[in-house]
């Protein structure tokens, strides 16, 4: 009489340690070969960016993490969760969203949750759990935060700024750059303190969960790892400016400035953790490895089923993907500059010689001057179309200014409406500061392909925009779009320099509409 195969294959693994890493691990590495370009694109920016270089050591404490608590794992044993397959659908969507989008963070993050779920499928809820900590560590491989560093400048500045003030230490601000006394200082991007957040951060959660046994404490310290890093960069830099102020600008400029910072952060970050392991707690509990395991728990044949099933749910987006993707190729895309209307004329000086926006990857671009008396307004069209990752309308790099130039820099930048006729336009307005002042009015248009308007419709929000490219991408529309900006010399006070560009866009909006809505409705190529 023959055997259940089903049986005998259960009962010729049931006694091998090694038979669920095996599986964990291939499926594990089958995720990342299917889905290469978004690990790949994780590992390039831990490479050439000193912010995320701790990328590297967070896979090999993770797994560190679980060796330490393997013990405790195979206690549980191994029952796999068929709810998990949810969590891990929801994940796969997420890198369909991101790559549609082109939102590379939400792709590596929903890379990454594929990975998680797909373990907790196999593994089952209780081993899953009791493996949290170790397996969500690889979280703080993702390179993400970059996002907080204008508004951590911002911070950094204000509080510079009044310490300086506080100190009876005059001071001449412009945005993120101020003047005193003995010299001209300005916040970027590397002042941000970024850095020193997401190491705090990172190596605090770590401390947290191998000294704490209790939520409470571990919260408490994952806390103090968020402020103290604030605090520590803000006075960071109010003290380099004082070194600089006190010595007549012989110390804390140039290399040192960097050296001085990081000395400090490290005086800093020893104290925290110093303190913090005052209140370490034990581990009382029964030494794992006395415990008893229970193979009774696993069912390979029921892990080799839902390693099958995660493969499957996994692979089914790379498809899904292209399939989003598959939209006519932008070709002939023709921008022509609106004729001058209104009294204003053609001209070819620009309002602002020497700068443009700091924008890339648009498949077609224009520019044109208008005079009207001694007004100059400069139009300036980025066209986008057939987006994908390093060309699309809303990226990092697509900024007015960026912090590390050093001709020109940002005074003053916020949300305004001009008044066009009896309507109005939304845009974001600039000041900057250079060799000349200049004033810019941009905003985003988005396609002639948006089904509410034959003309397209207009923003100023960065996410708005991408909600729409990933509309496009769900209903299969081409992603026409385009950042307009309106630029002026600003010689005269701000309320002129608005009036002018009010009376611009009132005898121009309609023919800019029409430029934009004309390069939509190209010939399509075949592909």
């Amino acid at each position: 009489m023959s055997s259940n195969p089903v049986q005998s294959l259960n009962a010729s693994f049931a006694s091998r340690t090694w038979f669920v890493p095996l599986v964990t691990v291939a499926v594990v590495a089958f995720i990342l070969a299917w889905y290469h370009d978004t690990a790949t694109s994780i590992v390039s920016i831990w490479y050439r960016s000193e912010t995320f270089a701790h990328g590297f050591v967070v896979l090999p404490i993770s797994l560190w993490l679980l060796w330490r608590e393997r013990s405790r794992l195979l206690m549980q044993g191994f029952r796999p969760a068929r709810l998990a397959l949810l969590a891990l659908i929801a994940s796969g969507a997420m890198w369909l969203v991101g790559e549609a989008a082109s939102v590379e963070v939400v792709a590596q993050f929903g890379l990454v949750g594929m990975m998680l779920t797909a373990v907790w499928s196999m593994w089952g809820h209780r081993a899953a759990w009791a493996a949290f900590f170790p397996l969500t560590f690889i979280l703080f491989g993702v390179p993400f935060g970059e996002f907080m560093v204008p508004w951590l400048m911002q911070h950094t500045a204000d509080f510079t700024i009044s310490a300086l003030r506080f100190s009876g230490i005059p001071v001449y601000r412009e945005g993120l750059n101020f003047v005193i006394p003995t010299g001209n200082w300005s916040v970027v991007e590397a002042c941000s303190g970024i850095r020193y957040l997401i190491a705090s951060v990172m190596v605090g959660a770590l401390f947290s969960y191998l000294n704490y046994r209790s939520a409470k404490r571990r919260l408490m310290f994952l806390l103090a790892s968020i402020i103290v890093p604030l605090i520590a960069n803000w006075l960071r830099a109010y003290m380099i400016v004082m070194l600089g102020y006190l010595s007549g600008n012989r110390l804390a400029v140039g290399v040192d400035h960097l050296i001085y910072g990081w000395v400090f952060f490290g005086i800093v970050i020893f104290a925290l953790f110093w303190v913090g392991s005052l209140w370490r707690e034990d581990d009382l509990s029964a030494d794992p490895a006395a415990l008893p395991i229970n193979w009774g728990h696993v069912s390979t044949a029921a892990i080799l089923r839902i390693a099958i099933v995660v493969i499957v749910c996994a692979a089914i987006w790379k498809p899904a993907l292209t399939w989003l993707l598959d939209v006519p190729a932008p070709q002939n895309v023709t921008l022509n500059a609106p004729a001058a209307q209104g009294g204003w004329v053609q001209v070819a000086t620009p309002a602002a010689q020497g700068w443009t926006p700091l924008y890339s990857g648009y498949v077609n671009d224009m520019t044109q001057s208008y005079r009207k008396g001694d007004a100059i307004v400069t139009l300036w069209i980025g066209y986008y179309a057939g987006q994908h990752q390093g060309s699309e309308l809303v990226q990092w790099d697509n900024r007015v200014v960026s912090t590390t130039d050093k001709v020109w820099q940002t005074v003053d930048e916020h949300a305004d409406t001009l008044a066009v006729g009896g309507s109005s336009q939304k845009a974001l307005y600039s000041e900057l500061n250079g060799p000349l002042r200049v004033s810019v009015w941009h905003w985003l248009w988005l396609g002639g392909s948006n089904e509410s308007s034959d003309d397209g419709t207009t923003t100023i929000s960065d996410d708005a925009a991408k909600l729409a490219l990933v509309a496009d991408r769900l209903t299969h529309r081409a992603d026409d779009s385009a950042a307009i900006f309106l630029i002026v010399d600003k010689t005269a006070t701000d309320n002129e320099a608005r009036a002018t560009v009010e009376d611009f866009l009132f005898a121009h909006r309609a023919a800019i509409d029409a430029t934009l809505v004309a390069a939509s409705n190209r010939a399509p190529s075949k592909k």
